[in-house]
């Protein structure tokens, strides 16, 4: 399946443990060497130095070539001790080079003392620069030593006296010494150098160790995932691979799936959906149940929820999505929405969701300065039939009026069910003159009292049913949502008193005598428990001025209001 990695973050990549180690060890061979060096240049020129001015006073001219060599090591060592590592070895190596050439010219040619260091030189530059600079200083020396046994054949050399045996002992020595330290830290610097390799080795067959467990883990999670997973291409939706789910829940098998792009085997509807989807991906890397539409191979479609990353697949960007069906779910949460808000029997907007559109609506006239109205409407006579036909026609008959009320109103207007046989309907953007919007509510109130009064044929029954409509407006001043349901509540109670079958408005009237027969109500029952009834006795009188009788009148002494006539309250 190939190598599987995520997407590289921004931050750049940390070396690894081997490359540190060399990178701690790779100089310190070489600066001890090349302290070495320094300090053996310095002492090798003050022995030459001491020797010339104490035995051999004569070739005091010789002290040139150790001065020079002398002046070039602690040149080096200064520079070293500021850590310019690489200009140290350069002057060091270019500079004994240099008194090197100038002590053969002046003092013999090439059987000269110190033409033995040449090579330690070379092997020098080449170690610590590069094989270029030892290829170059070789080159280089050779040349120097043509031209100085061509200028000795002819003469051109300096003339000089023969150096003595302890000089080129001297000289010997220096050289061998030298030699056995070049030869003692290149082999630990070798050793070093074979120690980090080792130890690249080792975290290379670590992390290869971990890279296949790892592959193993993502092989068995990807194959065991209760989920349909699959792996794409992301510039194009190639598919890669894909699990035994993705058959199961897409009627799609990998090979069927494998190098054809999802859009070709018709999962994606549209492919401006997966285009959004892959730029969320790119935005963000990854997507947690990101909720889309997908097409069964049987061309049905299913309600999908993706997890999805960018990962590396052998150096091409795919993506490895994890895709659950969620179609029952979404199934549920409708029905779950549809018993929340809808009346289960007639399918419209129960009470809840009448009051929040209603909440809506009254905003919406705030902010437009518009109108709306409220039509409650109720049967009449309903319970009639229930009783007489059972319930089950009283149902049926709720369908069919539910049905002619969403026929008489506009396609933005609201028709809820509130239980039994009340319905509202709401108007909305009516104008924002109160008499031209009361004539547009009595308008659509007109079309109803038609559609409803005409027959319902209910199975093998013909039913004749009316309605009473009651009707508000609401949006000429700020209430709270329960205002208008009850001011519309009245104004059918006022139809149902005029004789059904008709549409009344709300009057302000009606709201008065209703406020007063409440209180009415409640000083009746304080009357009762605080004896605030008198009885008086009216007699009977008959021809002649004889009593033959008395009438008991019973009256109503109410603290604030005096006393109260029979007349107001007998009918209570």
């Amino acid at each position: 399946m190939g190598v599987y990695t995520r997407a590289p973050d921004v931050t750049p990549p940390q070396p690894a443990p081997s490359e540190e180690i060399a990178a701690t060890y790779a100089w310190q061979p070489t600066l001890a060497f090349l302290r070495y060096t320094v300090v053996a240049i310095l002492a090798a020129s003050a022995v030459f130095i001491f020797i010339i001015f104490v035995f051999l006073p004569d070739q005091i001219p010789r002290a040139l070539g150790p001065g020079m060599l002398s002046l070039v090591a602690l040149t080096s060592w200064g520079l070293l001790r500021r850590g310019r590592t690489r200009d140290a070895v350069l002057l060091l190596a270019g500079g004994v080079w240099i008194s090197v050439t100038v002590i053969a010219t002046l003092y013999g040619g090439i059987r000269s003392t110190i033409y033995y260091v040449y090579p330690l030189v070379i092997f020098l530059l080449g170690w610590m620069i590069s094989t270029t600079a030892a290829v170059v200083a070789a080159g280089t020396t050779s040349a120097v030593t043509i031209a100085l046994i061509l200028a000795d054949a002819r003469g051109w050399l300096p003339a000089s006296l023969p150096a003595e045996p302890i000089l080129y002992g001297v000289v010997q020595i220096f050289v061998y010494l030298l030699t056995a330290a070049m030869v003692i830290y290149l082999v630990q610097a070798y050793r070093r150098q074979l120690q980090a390799l080792q130890q690249v080795s080792e975290d290379m067959r670590r992390a290869n160790a971990v890279l296949r467990q790892s592959e193993l883990k993502f092989a068995t999670a990807f194959s065991s995932s209760p989920a349909a997973a699959s792996i794409a291409t992301l510039a194009e939706g190639r598919l890669i691979e894909a699990n035994a789910n993705f058959e199961r829940d897409f009627g799609w098998s990998i090979s069927d799936l494998r190098g054809i792009t999802a859009m070709d085997a018709g999962l994606w509807p549209d492919a401006s959906q997966r285009e959004l989807w892959v730029n969320t991906l790119k935005q963000h890397g990854r997507t947690v149940n990101y909720e889309t539409v997908w097409r069964h191979r049987n061309g049905k479609l299913r309600h999908v929820s993706i997890a999805g990353e960018i990962i590396d697949l052998d150096g091409v960007p795919c993506i490895l999505a994890y895709t659950t069906d969620i179609t029952a779910r979404k199934a549920a949460e409708e029905e779950i929405q549809r018993l929340a808000f809808f009346d289960p029997l007639t399918k419209l907007p129960n009470r809840r969701l009448l009051m929040d559109r209603l909440e809506q609506a009254m905003a919406a006239c705030a902010r437009h300065q518009r109108l709306g109205a409220l039509l409650f409407i109720d049967l009449d006579n309903f319970k009639t039939l229930n009783d007489t036909h059972g319930h089950d026609m009283g149902d049926l008959l709720l369908r069919q009026v539910a049905q002619r009320l969403l026929g008489s109103v506009r396609e933005g207007d609201t028709v809820a069910r509130l239980g039994g046989d009340e319905f509202v309907v709401m108007l909305e953007d009516l104008s924002r003159d109160a008499v031209e919007a009361a004539t547009q509510a009595e308008t659509v109130g007109r079309k109803i009292l038609a559609a409803l009064d005409e027959l319902y044929e209910i199975r093998t029954l013909s039913v004749h049913s009316t309605p009473s409509l009651g009707a508000t407006l609401f949006g000429a001043q700020v209430e709270n949502l329960e205002e208008p349901i009850k001011r519309a509540d009245l104004a059918m109670y006022q139809a149902k008193a005029a004789g059904r079958n008709t549409i009344r408005f709300y009057d302000p009237r009606m709201q008065s005598l209703l406020l007063a027969r409440a209180e009415l109500e409640r000083d009746l029952r304080a009357a009762l428990q605080q004896d605030q009834f008198v009885l008086h006795f009216q007699p009977q009188v008959q021809r002649g001025g004889l009593v033959a009788g008395a009438e008991a009148l019973l009256r109503w002494q109410h603290p604030q209001r005096g006393l109260v006539s029979p007349g107001e309250f007998i009918a209570l």
